[in-house]
Order: structure tokens, then sequence, then C-alpha cells
């Protein structure tokens, strides 16, 4: 199971240890991921026996705003999959693509160089 947003590792924790209880799943059962490592000690404090991942490749939204600025936000959703979240990931899996996509949408030289 990935732990898609921000506030979810408690409660995946909690529904978890509820079918556990119920006989319905077994904590082997469970692996959860998510690049957020927040959220996998959120799950762990309620859910200490699962078994965790922790996700990377992903842009921090936060850290790339501290280098490009506020106005670089408004190419996030078309740029980045995920574009509104706290962890972005590029559109394509194609660094071509991406920069295709960079050059049609952005033409503010300093944030194209950032982004």
């Amino acid at each position: 199971m990935e732990l898609k947003g921000n506030n979810t590792g408690k409660q995946a924790g909690e529904l978890f240890n509820e079918y556990v209880a119920a006989g319905k799943l077994n904590i082997s059962d469970l692996l959860v991921s998510s690049f957020n490592w927040e959220e996998l000690k959120s799950l762990r404090e309620v859910c200490p026996e699962a078994k965790i991942a922790l996700l990377d490749g992903a842009i921090r939204r936060n850290r790339l705003l501290k280098k490009t600025g506020p106005e670089a936000e408004k190419y996030f959703a078309e740029l980045f999959a995920y574009g509104n979240e706290d962890y972005m990931l590029p559109r394509f899996p194609d660094l071509t693509e991406n920069l295709v996509l960079l050059d049609k949408i952005c033409e503010d030289q300093k944030i194209h160089s950032l982004l």
C-alpha cells in the first residue's frame, strides 16, 4: 500500500490494525511505501510491526519553491505528475519529453533553468 497524501499514515495504520484484529489480514500481508518519511513514521507509531519502504526520486515541492520562488508554482500542475502535492514526479519517464513540455509552457529563462 502506498501512502499518497498528508495525514494518511496514522489512519492507514489504525485501519490495518482493525483488519488484523478481525482476522482478515496478517501483519506479514502489508508493505507500506511512501515518498514521505513523516507519514511512514506516523504509521509505525500505531502499527510498529508493519514493514515500510521509503520511496525516493520525488521532487520535493517546498525545496523546489525555495529555489525557484513562488512564481514558478503556476507551472507545477502541468509539468509534474502530482504537481499539487508535496512530493512530485516528472510528467514523463523520458527526459526529452519533459524538456519539450518545459520549453512549451515556461518562457521565463530564470525559472526554466531551475526547473
